[in-house]
């Protein structure tokens, strides 16, 4: 996106001054329409009502003439003015609205988390949500390996930090770190929430003049558990920031390069029985089944056939 037009806390009453919003309202579309390039967006970041869900066919009438006017790429959210934030098992007050117009144009973000839109990534703290759920700022830089499963008790284990599944990190760090400091770091550090340490911190060779010259540098780490930010943590415990973070293996996986951000990939059968022996489980008896294993090997095919973005590249 080039150009983002907000439009935000507009409080559209159930019967007042709906001449005064039209008149605002045909002003401000008119402008989008003069104004607007290819790749202009508009985000409607809620109190789009004002009376939460106290509607009136005039409201409902205004609503979707509003919602009807946006005729380029549009993010719709909502506010506490458009919810019942005491009752959440009832409906907000722009869903039936956006259900029943169908805009093609709005996207509408209930989810609290990321998401990408217009080539720009978005952080929704969504007001129906606990800020202790929300992403925090530093963790949108955190990427790499995610392991799903149907299995519980599997899940269960595999995050248990008796059975010690090694977690394994491409970590950039931004600061001064000395072999005293990596030395602590292996020893155990005293975090809020116990001891923690690496099993391995090993520095990462610098592939390009603007690496050797700069103040980042990218270090290999592993642990054997997985508290909440732990590497993160760690790292600041010893006054230095980690700007970037990847997952590059979990127990027995390890990520694979032909998988980009935001893609995946099915395990084979030997991976899947490999997780099982890592936490002791017994492995499943399955025979995968042809078209499975055709799905699964047509997409790998596909993703090597499109070679490693990151070949080339440092990390």
């Amino acid at each position: 996106a080039d150009k983002i037009y907000h439009i935000s806390d507009v409080h559209i009453r159930t019967l007042k001054r709906h001449q005064e919003y039209r008149h605002v309202f045909e002003n401000m579309f008119n402008y989008i329409n003069q104004t607007k390039t290819e790749n202009s967006i508009a985000v409607v970041t809620g109190d789009i009502v004002h009376s939460k869900l106290d509607m009136s066919p005039e409201l409902i009438r205004m609503l979707t003439d509003f919602f009807r006017g946006f005729n380029i790429p549009t993010i719709v959210i909502l506010g506490n003015h458009d919810m019942n934030l005491n009752n959440l098992y009832r409906e907000d007050a722009l869903s039936p609205v956006l259900d029943m117009i169908k805009n093609d144009n709005i996207v509408f973000i209930k989810d609290n988390g990321v998401f990408d839109f217009a080539g720009i990534t978005w952080n929704h703290m969504a007001v129906n949500v606990e800020p202790a759920h929300y992403i925090n700022g530093n963790d949108i830089n955190t990427s790499g390996l995610l392991l799903f499963t149907t299995h519980g008790e599997l899940a269960n284990r595999l995050m248990h930090p008796s059975y010690e599944i090694k977690r394994e990190y491409m970590a950039r760090i931004h600061g001064d770190v000395n072999e005293a400091m990596i030395a602590r770091l292996t020893e155990g550090v005293v975090l809020e929430d116990g001891v923690a340490k690496f099993q391995t911190v090993k520095t990462q060779h610098a592939q390009s003049a603007d690496e050797r010259s700069g103040s980042n540098r990218w270090f290999r780490v592993i642990l054997a558990e997985g508290k909440t930010r732990e590497v993160r943590r760690l790292w600041e415990s010893q006054g230095v920031e980690v700007n970037r973070l990847k997952r590059i293996s979990y127990g027995p996986i390890e990520l694979p390069s032909i998988v980009r951000r935001s893609e995946f990939i099915e395990l084979d059968p030997k991976q899947v029985i490999s997780l099982f022996r890592a936490v002791d489980l017994k492995p499943p008896r399955f025979s995968e089944k042809n078209v499975y294993r055709d799905i699964r090997e047509r997409k790998e095919k596909k993703l090597r056939a499109r070679g490693n973005p990151y070949k080339k590249q440092s990390l």
